[in-house]
């Protein structure tokens, strides 16, 4: 039987989470407490500054909460600040006048939940690479419990390594592995599913 995977779920995510999930059956945990500090809120692009983080802020109250009832803050135009910052990073990219708009068009909903959100982020990644959608968890299953490869086990390491592909600023920075797949959207398009293929994932923990 083929060894199963957990994930968090996660605003468009770094491109090993997509690689897990095309090597992988995955599943996505759906009830777990919110993380602060990570991808469910957060993604990596290249600006030409560098890499640079994009946090979703949350309403308060968001450490004690479920992943899907956790609310997402508007109180600041955190959304025109993303979209900039995605311009400045991907408007000269190959197939930024493809995509950008799309991904405006999901920011723009302004969704109450943050699990509504990264599900729409995550269906426009699926729908453009042709990955299955991974299923997610009905009810939270402890470390212990859960027979496959956990994102939540701390000392649960995985190398990925992915082929070069082409970025905006390698000129400056030379390749940056593992960003937010919209580095991979913006510069490769429909082609990014060939490097998710050619990508490896090694472990250095196994549960079985």
């Amino acid at each position: 039987m083929k060894q199963e995977a957990l994930i968090p779920f996660n605003y468009f995510g770094p491109i090993s989470i997509f690689g897990l999930a095309h090597q992988y059956p995955t599943q996505i945990e759906g009830q777990e407490t919110y993380q602060k500090r990570s991808i469910r809120n957060q993604m990596s692009i290249l600006s030409p500054n560098g890499i640079q983080k994009l946090s979703i802020p949350l309403k308060k109250g968001k450490n004690t909460l479920s992943i899907n009832q956790v609310e997402i803050a508007y109180e600041e135009d955190w959304v025109r600040d993303h979209l900039r910052s995605i311009t400045t990073a991907y408007q000269s990219s190959s197939y930024y006048d493809h995509y950008f708009y799309k991904i405006e068009g999901i920011l723009n909903k302004r969704p109450q939940y943050l699990f509504d959100l990264n599900q729409m982020t995550l269906d426009l990644i699926l729908t453009i690479t042709g990955i299955e959608p991974p299923q997610k968890t009905e009810t939270y299953t402890y470390c212990d419990d859960y027979q496959g490869f956990d994102h939540r086990i701390k000392n649960l390491k995985f190398e990925f390594k992915c082929p070069i592909y082409p970025q905006v600023f390698e000129h400056k920075f030379g390749f940056t592995p593992n960003l937010s797949i919209l580095d991979l959207l913006f510069n490769m398009g429909p082609e990014m599913i060939s490097i998710i293929k050619a990508s490896s994932i090694t472990f250095s923990e196994q549960r079985v």
